[in-house]
Parts: structure tokens; C-alpha cells; sequence
């Protein structure tokens, strides 16, 4: 079982300029086999043992590359692990890509625990991939702004938040400052200090999105206060 990973306090988290690149994209049909072989040999060692296990040299002898070659393309094991993530939330940005269209039609209180749910299940699988990359480079993994055009999180609220609102506008009635809130990670941990931390197993992550979405959908439809 792998060993419980020593985490960076958040003082040392990464930005997203600091994102790990690699040394250069594979341009030819062998470089780039190569590339996913070593993708692909890094995901089995991390499932297998965790990030201790994962050494360049044992990514060579479970990929068939020489260890020459890997370094070609990349700097250091930060730069493989970056590459696994940049694959996960291209994925994850397709499927949630296709929940919003889902979502047309649906009722508010159904839609809200869609969205809250998937936030909860892309974050937990983002995080269990390696735990300590996650942290130290977690500014940087926000689904919504992933490969977007938006400059800020200010930006990506009023591009997505704010149209999904106005679909709702006819079971909207109430224009409480805690709405915002809700969504920001400040107001998500002292409104849920024992969810501060990441929920615990499947009946924590049913918990805490049928807390939010309940949280969520009375917050809209309460009125004026």
C-alpha cells in the first residue's frame, strides 16, 4: 500500500506560471508513443506505490525507454506528473463540457447537485493521482479555467456561474451576497468546518453534496431577508 505522501505547507504552493512543462512536444508518431509509454508506466506506479515509488529509473524499466530519452522530453518528475493531469482535466473538460449541456431544462435543485457532485468527484480524482503534486500545484488545477480564456476566477464566475443563474431566474427570488459565497473556498470552510479537509469515502462526498446542494438551492429561493 503506498505510504501517505509528506505535504507541502500552503505557503510553498505553486502558481500557475510555475505549472512543470516538458522540454518539448512529440512531434513524430515514435516520440510520441514514447511519451504515452512513459505516461502510462508512471499511472501503474502510482497506483501501484505512490509518488515514492515513482523514479525515473523505474519508469524506464516499466516503459521500455531509455532513460536518456525520457529526460529528452522531461526535466524532472514533476514534468511527467504535470503531463498525466494535463491529460486528466483535457478529459474532464470535454465531460463537463457535455454535463452543461444536460443541465438545460433541468430543475434548479437537480442541476445544483449535478454540478456540485462532478466539482467534488473531478477534485477527488485529481487529488488521489498524487496527492502531494496536487497541493503544491493545486492553483493551477481548476477545471473551469483549464485551457479558458479567462484571466481570473472573477472572470470565469461571470462567464459560467452568472448565465447558469440567469437560466434559473424564474426560481431565483433572492439576491443574498451568500450565494457567491457559497461557491468560494474562504466561504465553503467556515460555513463547513468539518468538510475543511477532503471528504472521506463515499458516504462523506454523498454528505457533503447533498449539504451543498440543499445549502445551495435554499440560499437561491430563500427571498428577500
Amino acid at each position: 500500500m503506498p505510504k501517505s505522501p509528506k505535504l507541502p505547507p500552503a505557503a510553498e504552493w505553486a502558481s500557475p506560471k510555475e505549472w512543470p512543462t516538458l522540454r518539448k512536444r512529440p512531434n513524430q508518431s515514435r516520440s510520441r508513443a514514447l511519451v504515452d509509454a512513459v505516461a502510462q508506466a508512471s499511472l501503474r506506479i502510482l497506483d501501484e506505490g505512490g509518488d515514492e515509488a515513482l523514479t525515473v529509473a523505474r519508469i524506464a524499466e516499466l516503459s521500455g525507454a531509455a532513460v536518456g530519452s525520457i529526460y529528452q522530453y522531461f526535466p524532472n518528475k514533476d514534468a511527467i506528473v504535470a503531463l498525466l493531469y494535463e491529460q486528466v482535466l483535457d478529459e474532464e473538460a470535454e465531460h463537463l463540457r457535455l454535463m452543461q449541456a444536460r443541465l438545460v431544462g433541468m430543475p434548479l435543485a437537480t442541476a445544483l447537485r449535478e454540478i456540485l457532485a462532478n466539482i467534488i468527484r473531478v477534485e477527488l480524482r485529481l487529488f488521489k493521482l498524487n496527492q502531494a503534486f496536487h497541493l503544491r500545484y493545486h492553483n493551477a488545477l481548476h477545471l473551469g479555467m483549464w485551457r479558458g480564456p479567462y484571466q481570473n476566477k472573477a472572470e470565469f464566475i461571470d462567464a459560467t456561474w452568472l448565465p447558469l443563474l440567469q437560466i434559473y431566474r424564474d426560481e431565483i427570488s433572492t439576491p443574498s451576497p451568500q450565494v457567491g459565497r457559497l461557491f468560494t473556498r474562504p466561504g465553503f470552510a467556515q460555513r463547513y468546518p468539518s468538510y475543511a479537509g477532503r471528504p472521506s469515502g463515499p458516504v462523506g462526498i454523498y454528505r457533503i453534496n447533498r449539504q451543498l446542494g440543499s445549502d445551495g438551492y435554499g440560499l437561491l429561493t430563500a427571498g428577500p431577508t
